[in-house]
């Protein structure tokens, strides 16, 4: 979730699409998220993320919720541009 403006819809979504929605990381001050440069730290949480709650993915966007930022069940990311071609 962190500071993302689409973390709240994103969350209804997903649910009303019947996803187990399991909100992580929120927080009321801004993060920057770099959808296409993922940080050492951010691959880390992820991972760790991943393993706690037995994820099958993880699914945020940047900032202003326009870039998505999707990681894999070991909590890889797919980088935004490797998630156009798919």
């Amino acid at each position: 979730e962190h500071s993302s403006v689409a973390r709240d819809m994103m969350t209804t979504v997903f649910g009303q699409y019947g996803a187990t929605v399991v909100p992580l990381g929120r927080s009321e001050t801004f993060i920057p998220v770099d959808t296409e440069a993922v940080s050492a730290e951010t691959e880390a949480l992820l991972l760790k993320w991943s393993v706690d709650h037995r994820l099958d993915a993880i699914i945020s966007t940047d900032g202003d919720g326009d870039r998505p930022l999707v990681a894999d069940e070991t909590g890889r990311p797919l980088r935004g541009d490797l998630l156009g071609l798919v």
